[in-house]
């Protein structure tokens, strides 16, 4: 259970009490420079680095000239997911997992209650049209996209950034 709003006070105060222990175990792990510090820094750093990653593939796939639904919007066009599950397939398979493959692409699904029909890919609504005849074409730039992306330097980068923060956090622990 949380401490409240004086919380960040309190960490703040154990980790000043434990610096100023004078055992050095303890200054190499919360210490100015220490481990927790380095891992709070790398791990910020990662984080930049997936969002400048996902805007690569947001850029691209605004310049496919079609309406991209970022909200939810039951509007003709590529929704958020379209994105985000490129981006995420991209980063897994560079770092040699499985996760999205050709039959998570579902059959097209009328929307209803609306004159709409939809593509999955998987659980996610990833294009959505007035007519199913387009479908086509977003499945093969989800497909084109993910490998892409996959073999793109960022997202390389991004598995070695993980795995050396997952290496650290162990580390620390």
């Amino acid at each position: 259970m949380g401490a409240g709003p004086t919380e960040p006070y309190l960490i703040e105060a154990l980790f000043s009490h434990i610096r100023t222990s004078g055992l050095p175990k303890f200054t190499e792990l919360v210490g100015y420079r220490g481990r927790l510090n380095n891992l709070v820094v790398k791990a910020g750093q990662y984080s930049q680095a997936l969002l400048i990653f996902l805007k690569f593939i947001t850029d691209e796939v605004k310049g496919y000239g079609f309406k991209v639904n970022l909200h939810d919007e039951l509007k003709p066009g590529l929704t958020k997911w379209f994105i985000l599950t490129a981006w995420n397939d991209a980063i897994q398979k560079a770092g040699g997992y499985t996760w999205i493959d050709d039959s998570w692409y579902r059959p097209h699904e009328s929307i209803p209650g609306t004159n709409l029909w939809q593509l999955r890919c998987g659980a996610y609504g990833i294009g959505i049209a007035k007519s199913n005849r387009i479908f086509k074409t977003y499945e093969n730039w989800h497909k084109k996209l993910r490998a892409k992306y996959t073999a793109h330097e960022s997202a390389k980068d991004k598995n070695c950034k993980n795995q050396e923060i997952n290496d650290y956090a162990k580390d620390i622990r």
